[in-house]
This record gives C-alpha cells, structure tokens and sequence, in this order.
C-alpha cells in the first residue's frame, strides 16, 4: 500500500519548521560563539587597514567542526556563518526531496541543477 503524497500545506509547514529550526541552531551556535569569544579577547582591537587571512583551521568545514567540537570561539563562530550558508542548501535538498515523493519530475530537475549549481560554487576556490 503506497501513502499519498503529502499536500501542499503540509509541506509548506515542514519546509518552514526546518528552517527555523536551522536558523534557531546556527543563531544558538553563533550566541555560544560570542560567550566564548569575547572574555578572551576583552580590550582587543581590529586592525582593518589590511586583509588578513585566516588560519587553516578556520577555512575548510572539517577542521571547523573539529576545532568548534574543542570549544575554540572562532571555530564556534565560523561554524555559525557555516551553518547559515548551508541553510538555504537544506532548504533546496528537502525541496528536491518533497517533488520526487510527488512524482513533480520537472522540478526535481529543476530542483537538481540548483544544488548541483550552489554545490559547484560552495565547493569552488
């Protein structure tokens, strides 16, 4: 016995419950950043007047999950920024997801070649 697609309300309602909840965890991991970040680094002061690159550790999502896993305050901050940029993708995954259980084949190709399009351009240098 097969279910029947869920309807259009439905998903709307799951769509918009997992993006906030993404962005309640990304503004809690960023909240949690901030507490760490800032007793460290009282009285410090910005210097913009040159670029200035950013460690290894604080560039590529593994290490940024390993770092953020040892309590390190920027690691825990960059996670932030690195779960809101991923939410928009999430938002696409579930899309692509919810046309195929409806059988929507035009958009899951459509939904396909924009993941496939951020993936390209989350993934570039």
């Amino acid at each position: 016995m097969t279910t029947p697609p869920p309807n259009k309300r439905d998903l709307e309602t799951a769509l918009s419950r997992l993006l906030t909840a993404c962005i309640w965890l990304a503004g809690a991991v960023g909240a949690l950043g901030i507490i760490l970040y800032l007793p460290a680094h009282r009285g410090a002061r910005a210097d913009l007047s040159a670029f200035t690159v950013q460690p290894d550790h604080l560039r590529e999502p593994a290490e940024i999950a390993r770092h953020a896993a040892k309590l390190d305050s920027a690691a825990v901050l960059q996670l932030a920024v690195l779960m809101l940029i991923l939410t928009p993708v999430l938002r696409v995954v579930f899309s692509l997801v919810m046309f195929a259980r409806q059988r929507d084949w035009l958009y899951v190709v459509i939904a396909g070649v924009v993941l496939a399009a951020l993936g390209a351009g989350l993934l570039s240098r």
